[in-house]
């Protein structure tokens, strides 16, 4: 067990990080009705190449974010930097809130959505990681993977939040007035997430370990710049993992909704519905992948989600592009399932290679830099693949391409779990 102290800090996290993906990801529940409104077109799989390009856009500015924040972090704390993150969250959800559409203001309103998406990729850039590596500074080292993975479960109950208002308020208002104006309201709720988030995060206690460097006088003045020249091969291994993991993910809860909505014509409320099903499973399981990793390592988890991938990659596609709902509900099921697994291992494993004078950086250049090169791309390579080649499963050899050279990657690795953290 922790302290009470930590328990409080680890909820006041977690607020704010549900908020970042409950803003973030919820323009991915709604990009099938932007497509329509802010880059209307005949063909309905441009609008959507466009969509997810403004999605890519705002995952192009999180190694920004991440390298500016990740500094920071390391020079003035954690605590400083995540109240910072949710600010630089909520002032984009306020701009798309009530932004007029194209049919409205033209092309400035793709302008404006652009450069709102790109100041939530700089808050996210910085805010994850920061969270992750708050909550690995909270715990003891025989429970850093059951603690860290809290950042999953709190990430992924913000995605599970945005999906399910998305699917609640469509099933309520209907296309036609989601259309309209329904768009909108899950926005709207962000900032309203926002202001609570604010109050919680002000309560927040700084990192343990932060302190203790700071007590000592061992804060880098350079932080960012010192773990790229020191750690060039830990932050590769960090940037390896989080793109394959990033492709993995965003295939699963960023571009199947939209995939089996647009390109295999299945209703949108049951594709709701099922994206909504496995944000739950990766929200709520996170925390029992976590605890295993403390008891077996993070190698084995994250080598067996990786070989799932290679070697179930096809067969899983091909149960989304059968039309049957039943089948595409196992299929998702068992990719979040090995998506979670690998997850819960990583976010603790890549932590654990830096000292907490440069912890934040490291983890955010490699993290952020990965995320935004191949996680934040796969909706938009995957749209790509498909209409490149015409086969709707096409998307599942980015994955096990990726899968294969990953192996590689993990194999190199040491084994992180139960050992003290370094400091500096």
């Amino acid at each position: 067990m922790f302290a009470k102290i930590s328990k409080k800090t680890i909820f006041c996290a977690a607020i704010g990080t549900t908020l970042e993906w409950y803003d973030f990801t919820v323009f991915i529940y709604i990009a099938p009705l932007l497509s329509k409104l802010f880059f209307p077109s005949e063909d309905k799989l441009v609008s959507i190449i466009s969509t997810f390009g403004v999605f890519t856009a705002g995952y192009l500015m999180r190694p920004l974010g991440g390298i500016i924040l990740g500094n920071l972090g390391d020079k003035i704390g954690r605590k400083k930097v995540l109240i910072l993150s949710v600010w630089l969250m909520a002032v984009p959800m306020v701009i798309i809130t009530f932004l007029p559409t194209y049919d409205t203001i033209g092309i400035y309103a793709v302008l404006i959505l652009t450069l709102a998406r790109m100041l939530q990729g700089f808050s996210v850039g910085g805010e994850y990681t920061g969270v992750l590596v708050m909550l690995l500074e909270q715990a003891q080292p025989e429970n850093r993977g059951f603690i860290a993975s809290w950042g999953t479960c709190v990430s992924g109950s913000g995605v599970l939040l945005s999906s399910l208002v998305v699917a609640l308020t469509t099933g309520f208002l209907g296309d036609q007035t989601m259309l309209q104006l329904g768009w909108r309201i899950p926005f709207a709720i962000g900032i309203l997430i926002a202001a609570f988030s604010l109050v919680m995060q002000f309560q927040m206690k700084e990192s343990p370990h932060f302190e203790k460097i700071k007590k000592e006088g061992k804060i880098s003045k350079r932080p960012a710049w010192d773990a790229l020249k020191k750690y060039p091969g830990k932050i590769f291994i960090v940037f390896c993992l989080t793109g394959y993991l990033g492709i993995a993910y965003y295939m699963v809860a960023a571009f199947l909704p939209t995939y089996l909505t647009l390109v295999l014509h299945y209703p949108h409320e049951e594709s709701l519905i099922l994206t909504t099903v496995i944000a739950a499973l990766y929200a709520f399981s996170a925390p029992l992948w976590g605890k295993l990793s403390d008891k077996v390592g993070r190698k084995p988890l994250m080598l067996g989600g990786t070989l799932f991938f290679i070697f179930f990659g096809y067969p899983v596609f091909k149960m989304f592009a059968s039309g049957n709902i039943v089948y595409a509900y196992i299929a998702a099921l068992l990719l979040m399932t090995a998506v979670t697994a690998f997850t819960a291992a990583f976010v603790s494993s890549v932590n654990e290679l830096f000292p907490t004078n440069e912890r934040f950086s490291g983890m955010s250049i490699g993290y952020n830099i990965g995320n935004a090169a191949l996680g934040g791309t796969a909706p938009l390579v995957s749209t790509l693949l498909i209409s490149l080649t015409g086969n709707a499963v096409a998307p599942c050899y980015y994955l096990i391409i990726g899968g294969i050279l990953i192996l590689f990657v993990i194999g190199s690795m040491k084994e992180t779990a139960g050992k003290p953290l370094a400091e500096y």
